[in-house]
């Protein structure tokens, strides 16, 4: 099961959304290379899908939210 099957929206809504919170904890072009977005981790609780980029170090229990698709 991937991030694109609980979130709410197309997929390519749930791809911007979650290039948009990964350049929020500092991510750049090599993050984006070396890792596949369909591949993150997240939590899916109450509604609401939390996502952790694991970006750098200090951000690496760092998450932002996107809506679910299940409560």
């Amino acid at each position: 099961m991937t991030v694109y099957d609980v979130a709410q929206g197309s997929q390519a809504s749930i791809k911007k959304k979650l290039v948009k919170g990964a350049k929020k904890f500092g991510a750049g072009n090599v993050y984006f290379k070396s890792t596949n977005l369909k591949k993150m981790n997240f939590v899916l609780k109450k509604g609401k899908v939390y996502v952790y980029p694991q970006v750098y170090g200090y951000n690496m229990d760092k998450y932002f939210t996107l809506p679910a698709r299940y409560k």
